[in-house]
């Protein structure tokens, strides 16, 4: 699912799909991108640096996946105040700037949808 305004992609909530392998690189070109939710999918690859270029996105949402990565690239976007991943040394994911470690479904569900 996705939401557009004036033609633009601004949210993408792709969670529970069984997405598997890695989130394509040209998603960094998707420049109104403000909301990214990935959660509990089966991606096994580090997200790509491209993601970097994404100056409007202000939630990110990966948690519950199968990639282990140091994350702390993405920690230079200036709008990203939500941003969830399975940090730690048990889950395999370094993030220095992340807010919330893990995945309460239901919460997750309610930000994307009070995001559009």
């Amino acid at each position: 699912a996705g939401y557009c305004e004036g033609g633009y992609i601004t949210a993408l909530a792709l969670w529970s799909n069984n997405l598997v392998g890695a989130l394509p690189p040209e998603t960094g070109a998707l420049s109104s991108l403000r909301t990214l939710s990935l959660f509990d999918n089966k991606l096994n690859m580090a997200l790509p640096k491209s993601l970097v270029r994404l100056d409007m996105l202000g939630r990110l949402y990966v948690q519950r996946n199968n990639f282990k990565a140091d994350l702390d690239y993405l920690c230079e976007m200036p709008r990203l105040k939500a941003f969830a991943a399975d940090c730690g040394k048990r889950k395999g994911v370094k993030c220095s700037c992340c807010n919330r470690c893990g995945v309460n479904k239901r919460l997750d569900k309610e930000d994307m949808q009070g995001g559009w």
